[in-house]
């Protein structure tokens, strides 16, 4: 008897398309894990250098300084600084702001998904449980983790970060400041991630001052994990290292630091995208990360940025800022004077009591200075006189992550107008993607194809992969140690039925890169799919030695090895990847037929009394393997 007879084959089925999506994000995670200090051909010139800028702090030598120094002569901004939400984006568990989130007034417990989640804290500790219990009311298992990291400044919630050794996750369980309640966090409600959801170097990019990603890792980093914590001055102003120097001598020069708000629209505005503009997909260019991007530099240099094509936008949803004030009129009319900035202050946000006539002045500066010009009647428009509560309503999307609270598209009359079109039926030859900023005519194409197949991969749709493939080959041909484009060849061939062709792209990755956890653990996918068990047991123990904290690579070992009947290492698998995950049944359906074939049925029968606490389907079907004596 098989151990897929219980239900696995319906998991081997759809195994190839699994492990795609979590190597490439899926449409829950939303982004590719991709490595930095890779081993890429220098297609495109380093914009640090090549792009002619009047700003020297752009350049790559030009280094980061500790926060703390810009605050020594800019007292009065930095104290303003950090009560603003980007200068609370993350601190220590130990340090974060009190939102009286933490006591039984705020309900620390409740239930979800069919499991318990419990909050507490003792002292500087603060720790998440997750309870599952059997239907007699036992518990079946009791996974309590201590978290290190809270994500947020607690405007709209926050989300807790664990550490194990260097790689970081997101807990299911975060704070939500408007319903001021704990809940699974964004996404743990359409997939069970448990406490494996990897925290990405793209999001922390835009939560975190510095991180310092392992190369080859989905979510290692550099100790220590955080140099600094919260977003600060330099994002936005560009490395201090010469404006400090040039300041400390009393030779203060020209270019040594970057002001956005001196910066021509265009420049100006990509400060403000580096994370307020989403897409639906971001491709880094080749030979380029996020990471290196400067203020004072044009973004799309160092990332692509793919949005839906006018057609299909539906931008009264959930979409980013950029996206939404780039179909506004107060953008397309103002030929580039308006920008974020024109009406929002980076460095502080008004006090509740003076945002109406904070944003109303905003406004007038391009309506003109009287708003007796509003065609709303006197009675009804004041005593408020507030644009933004008229014409920048507020939406039901505010705990979605990544997407803009307030309507940006600046509505003039936002109860009347729909402000959209529904989307049209996506037709099978179009390309479901464009970019957001004027193409750069290098590379293009290829960046287009990669974010294809990302699109493909979300959406298991071969007929998208195929538009990507054609795109990849080209990019390819004259960079054929682009070891990106390669392995979302490879994702688009595994798609499309090319496993053969697939498995050639990521040998080609593994040469140049051999350190890559997803490479390898793509690689194991096709040679399941394959029936090739071998090389497939071989591809996921290099991917656990790189990455020992995911339950995905443990499993995918521990029913490669029972195939190829090494049932011992089929059970240290298992073990290795129920300690990790205790909640996965497919795992513990392997765990169990792997003891019966070694003759241990005592330890068989426990593990199955465990099993039936989650009240699985085929319970009478695992049973069976037992035999009636020990049914």
């Amino acid at each position: 008897m098989e151990v897929t007879r219980p239900g696995m084959r319906r998991r081997q089925k759809y195994l190839l398309a699994a492990g795609l999506t979590l190597l490439l994000g899926g449409v829950a995670i939303g982004a590719w894990l991709w490595w930095r200090s890779r081993p890429v051909p220098a297609a495109l010139p380093d914009p640090r250098l090549a792009y002619p800028s009047p700003f020297r702090n752009v350049r790559p030598e030009v280094a980061y300084v500790a926060e703390d120094r810009c605050a020594e002569c800019h007292a009065d901004i930095a104290a303003k600084y950090r009560e603003h939400p980007m200068g609370r984006s993350l601190a220590p568990v130990a340090d974060e702001p009190d939102l009286g989130h933490y006591g039984e007034a705020a309900h620390p417990t409740f239930e979800a998904a069919g499991f318990a989640y419990r909050v507490t804290k003792q002292q500087s500790v603060v720790t998440h449980e997750e309870v599952k219990r059997g239907p007699d009311g036992q518990v079946a298992y009791a996974l309590r983790q201590e978290v290190h990291y809270a994500v947020g400044s607690g405007a709209q919630g926050r989300s807790y970060l664990l550490d194990r050794d260097g790689y970081l996750f997101v807990s299911p369980v975060s704070w939500y400041s408007k319903d001021r309640r704990w809940g699974l966090s964004p996404g743990y409600d359409k997939t069970e991630y448990h406490f494996e959801r990897p925290v990405q170097a793209e999001c922390l990019f835009c939560h975190a001052d510095q991180v310092a990603p392992i190369a080859g890792t989905a979510n290692r980093y550099a100790p220590p994990t955080f140099r600094g914590y919260a977003i600060g001055c330099q994002r936005c102003h560009g490395p201090g290292e010469l404006h400090v120097r040039e300041q400390e001598a009393g030779e203060a020069t020209a270019g040594a630091i970057v002001n956005p708000a001196r910066l021509e629209p265009r420049l100006r505005d990509a400060v403000c995208e580096q994370c307020h503009l989403q897409g639906q997909q971001r491709v880094e260019r080749m030979g380029r990360n996020l990471y290196e991007y400067r203020p004072g530099l044009p973004l799309e240099l160092f990332v692509a940025v793919f949005v839906l094509p006018a057609d299909q936008a539906d931008h009264h949803r959930a979409v980013s800022h950029a996206e939404q004030m780039a179909v506004s009129n107060c953008s397309k009319k103002s030929a580039g004077k308006l920008g974020c900035i024109s009406c929002h202050d980076p460095h502080m946000v008004p006090a509740p009591e003076a945002k109406a006539t904070h944003y109303r002045t905003r406004c007038l500066n391009c309506h003109g200075h009287d708003v007796e010009g509003c065609t709303l009647p006197a009675s009804q428009r004041r005593p408020t006189d507030d644009c933004v509560a008229c014409h920048m309503p507020p939406r039901d999307s505010s705990n979605i992550a990544h997407t803009s609270v307030t309507d940006h598209r600046v509505l003039r009359r936002p109860t009347s107008e729909t402000g959209h079109t529904p989307p049209r039926p996506l037709r099978p030859e179009q390309v479901p993607l464009t970019r957001f900023h004027a193409p750069t005519g290098k590379l293009d194409e290829r960046d287009l194809g990669v974010a294809l197949v990302r699109i493909a991969v979300g959406r298991q749709a071969p007929p998208i992969a195929a538009l990507a493939l054609p795109r990849l080959d080209d990019a390819l041909i004259e960079h054929p140690t682009d070891v990106v484009a390669l392995e979302a060849r490879a994702a688009a061939r595994g798609l499309v039925g090319q496993r053969e062709e697939a498995l050639q792209d990521l040998d080609a990755v593994l040469r140049l890169a051999p350190g890559s956890e997803h490479a390898h653990f793509l690689a194991a996918t096709l040679a399941r799919q394959l029936n090739r068990y071998g090389p497939a047991a071989d591809s996921y123990r290099r991917a656990v030695a790189i990455n020992p904290y995911n339950s995905e690579y443990q499993h995918g070992l521990a029913y490669a090895c029972f195939r190829t009947s090494d049932w011992a290492g089929a059970c240290d698998a298992a073990s290795a990847a129920l300690e990790l995950n205790p909640a996965r049944l497919d795992t513990r359906r392997v765990l169990i037929w792997s003891l019966l074939k070694q003759s241990r049925p005592t330890e068989a029968k426990a593990e199955f009394d465990r099993y039936r606490a989650f009240r699985p389907a085929d319970e009478e079907t695992v049973a069976s393997w037992f035999g009636p004596k020990l049914r």
